[in-house]
Parts: structure tokens; C-alpha cells; sequence
């Protein structure tokens, strides 16, 4: 009997081990997705609040004298502002991606590795490893680096046409403390 407890002892434990510790890496896994959708989620229902009120992230980079700008990540919320800012007056001059061979309606995309022309500002789509990009991007750019997270709750303090029209129709003005 002895033999065989130690043989399944052997056999077992590192299977059990190792199943322990896929699980693990799973359910890490799954809390990081989990807060990546939770801060996209809040960004694109602030995001719609402002289009809803007329507000564009575009007059936001125009007030801050960014008129050519830089795009870090080509992901979902990449895309959602470059589509977003295509023909608001704001030229998107490439976009910065791991991925450098990925072509996205025929816009340049750059390496991070690579030489980065001169522009007035990268915005970095992702959230999730800000501070680490915008770092990387201090080193290789002599521009403002902002988050999309920024940029977006930022637009919210200009007041769009909606906003104007609200305001008038309540006899107010938009209070201070009100997010987009």
C-alpha cells in the first residue's frame, strides 16, 4: 500500500501544483479584464455624455494649441478617437503601436523603437499602463503626453452648443461641480 500512496503522491502533486497555479493566473487574468472594462466603460460613457452636449475632444487639443497630434495605441479606444477626431481640424499626423505593421485606413503607424516625428502633443489610448508609456515616450518625444482619460474628462469643461442651448432654455449656467 505504501508503494502505491507514493506513486500517486508523485504523480498528483505536481499535476495539483500545477493546476493550482493556472487557476491562480486565471482568476488574475480575469480581475485584470474585469477593471480594464470598468475603466473603459466609465470613459466612454463620459465620452458620450460630452458628444451629447456637443463637445468634442478635438476643441479641447485646438485649446490647448495641439494641432497635430500623436496617437498611442490602436486598440478599441484608439480607434474610437481617431475616428472621433478625423475631421475635427485636428491632424493625427501617425499613431504609435506595438504592433507597427498593423495599417489602420492607411494612417502611418510607428514603432516605439523607431524614429518619432516632431508633434504637439501624444495622447495615449490605453489606460491600464499610462504612467510606464508616457515615460517610454518622454524619452523618445520632446511633446505633452496625455492620457485619453484626460482628454476626454477635460473636454467636458468646454461648454458645446448643446450645453449653450440647455443652459438657456433653464435660465442657468452649467454647475461646476456637473461632469460632462
Amino acid at each position: 500500500m505504501g508503494k502505491v500512496s507514493g506513486f500517486f503522491l508523485k504523480t498528483l502533486t505536481p499535476g495539483v501544483l500545477a493546476g493550482s497555479l493556472i487557476a491562480v493566473k486565471y482568476a488574475k487574468d480575469a480581475r485584470q479584464s474585469k477593471e480594464r472594462i470598468r475603466r473603459d466603460y466609465l470613459l466612454y460613457a463620459e465620452w458620450l455624455k460630452m458628444k451629447q452636449k456637443g463637445v468634442s475632444p478635438g476643441a479641447y487639443l485646438r485649446q490647448n494649441g495641439w494641432r497635430r497630434v500623436a496617437i498611442y495605441g490602436m486598440g478599441a479606444v484608439g480607434i474610437r478617437l481617431y475616428e472621433e477626431l478625423r475631421g475635427s481640424g485636428t491632424e493625427i499626423s501617425y499613431v504609435i503601436d506595438r504592433r507597427p505593421r498593423y495599417v489602420y485606413s492607411g494612417l502611418r503607424v510607428c514603432d516605439l523603437n523607431g524614429e518619432l516625428e516632431a508633434v504637439d502633443a501624444v495622447i495615449v489610448s490605453l489606460q491600464s499602463d499610462y504612467e510606464t508609456i508616457r515615460k517610454q515616450l518622454e524619452e523618445k518625444i520632446q511633446a505633452p503626453i496625455v492620457s485619453v482619460k484626460d482628454v476626454i474628462f477635460k473636454s467636458c469643461d468646454i461648454q458645446g452648443p448643446a450645453a449653450g442651448r440647455e443652459a438657456q432654455a433653464q435660465g442657468t449656467n452649467r454647475k461646476e461641480d456637473e461632469a460632462c
